[in-house]
């Protein structure tokens, strides 16, 4: 392309001063690409291609890319670049290489390394060329800026503009130079992008800050470093899960988790590095769900452990009770000792001896068996413990493994067990009637009360 009409010689007079550069399209799939004016040398030529997101927004910068000239493929320097460059010379920074990997390009104390495809959130994507992340200042207007009107009536400050980079464009949205920025936001109407003449400038003043070390660059992470702070999160959301078991307590903590997530990923990205926020929410919460169904797993394991400590000795209250302090049962294999009062309820069977010597075995083990499930069920109705089986006798206990502290509680203790003892009777009563009607004797049992203090161990 060649400016024409009037003016011409005047135009291509100065756009071949040292001091200006040209912009030119670089080719790609859908275009043959925009040449600079063919009377601009070579080396006052840089691209103004942008690179432009998935949804839009342009969030990278294209440092350099590569095209064909009749010369044969070259390297070619975008225009964001090609002007702080120039700026930069008058302060002595010159591009060198970096020490640690010399195909990355360094400016004063920074080194510009460029996107890779496994980088951060650009896994995948397309990152050819030599590509950075782009840094928004927080203004949309980066500089000044001046119209044409100013600037030809004589308007603008001369000092204004002196020893500055100077960018010229068009920022009428009806010239479709306009793009969609982070800092826009994603409204559909021209008011939310950003002209692309303002974009380079947010480029120029990134590269200027990173080069004179006002500013640092915005890195994504590397994939190393992303499993390393997803690992991270997901220890912290299970210890978290592991110290707090209640459901309320939990979720509060996990909510809390998750906004030290975000809060440190800003925190970050302040700093210059980019990390991810979705996946460490996500190991966060998977890790804690996890924890949560091994601790339910554990607290089955342990309910049918103390299940089968109590067997069919105790009530459902006295199950409870036991349960609820579980964690010292279950750490020594017995509650600890304490010093109680409790209504000892003793019972044996009146000649049980001589019914022994004339009764057979299996007889005698069979109304057995019969005789104590009934005493048993009686105890456990009226909240006693079955403390031990002595033969044909059974000690019972009321009023533990759950200590009484008042006189009114102990006298309860005390009236269960004498109710128990009636309860028992009542029983026996009916095993009499059941052993008539198969010719068998007639039982009798012997029923006896200890309210005492007692040192008691489960």
């Amino acid at each position: 392309a060649s400016p024409q009409g009037t003016g011409r010689e005047a135009l291509i007079q100065a756009l071949q001063a040292d001091n200006v550069i040209s912009i030119t399209k670089l080719p790609d799939a859908n275009s043959p690409g925009i040449p600079a004016p063919a009377e601009v040398s070579p080396a006052q030529v840089s691209f103004n291609d942008v690179v432009v997101d998935p949804d839009r927004a342009i969030r990278r910068i294209l440092l350099m890319g590569k095209t064909t000239t009749p010369e044969g493929p070259t390297v070619l320097f975008s225009l964001s670049l090609t002007l702080a460059l120039r700026y930069l010379a008058q302060q002595d920074i010159h591009p060198t290489a970096h020490a640690e990997n010399p195909a990355y390009m360094q400016l004063g104390p920074t080194p510009f390394v460029p996107l890779r495809g496994d980088s951060g959130g650009y896994a995948q994507a397309d990152a050819a060329g030599y590509q950075v992340m782009l840094d928004y200042r927080r203004s949309v207007l980066p500089t000044p800026q001046v119209s044409l009107l100013e600037v030809l009536s004589g308007e603008v400050d001369p000092a204004l503009v002196r020893g500055k980079v100077v960018l010229i464009g068009i920022t009428a949205p009806s010239f479709k130079d306009m793009f969609y920025t982070p800092f826009t936001g994603a409204g559909q109407s021209v008011t939310h992008q950003m002209p692309g003449v303002v974009i380079h400038a947010q480029m120029v003043s990134q590269i200027l800050d990173a080069a004179t070390g006002t500013r640092s660059l915005l890195h994504p992470t590397t994939p190393p470093e992303e499993i390393a702070w997803m690992l991270l999160w997901a220890m912290l959301g299970g210890a978290l899960a592991w110290r707090l078991r209640h459901p309320v307590n939990f979720t509060l903590g996990q909510v809390a988790l998750l906004l030290c997530v975000a809060g440190a990923a800003y925190s970050l990205f302040l700093q210059g590095l980019w990390v991810p926020i979705a996946a460490p929410i996500v190991a966060t919460v998977g890790t804690g769900s996890v924890v949560l169904a091994y601790q339910a797993q554990q607290l089955s394991r342990q309910r049918q452990m103390m299940l089968t400590l109590l067997g069919q000795t105790a009530s459902p209250e006295i199950a409870a009770a036991l349960w609820e302090n579980r964690d010292r049962l279950l750490k020594s294999g017995k509650l600890p000792g304490q010093n109680t009062v409790a209504t000892m309820l003793f019972t044996d069977i009146r000649g049980f001896s001589t019914l022994a010597e004339v009764t057979p075995p299996e007889e005698l083990l069979e109304w057995l068996n019969e005789y104590l499930e009934a005493m048993t069920d009686a105890i456990q109705e009226h909240h006693g413990i079955v403390n031990k089986f002595t033969g044909d006798g059974l000690l019972a206990a009321f009023g533990v493994p759950i200590a009484r502290t008042t006189s009114e509680a102990i006298a309860q203790d005390a009236i269960a067990a004498v109710r128990c003892g009636l309860s028992m009777s009542q029983r026996l009563a009916r095993l009499n009637a059941q052993r008539q009607s198969r010719n068998l004797p007639k039982l009798e049992m012997r029923v006896g009360f200890s309210p005492e203090r007692w040192w008691w161990v489960a």
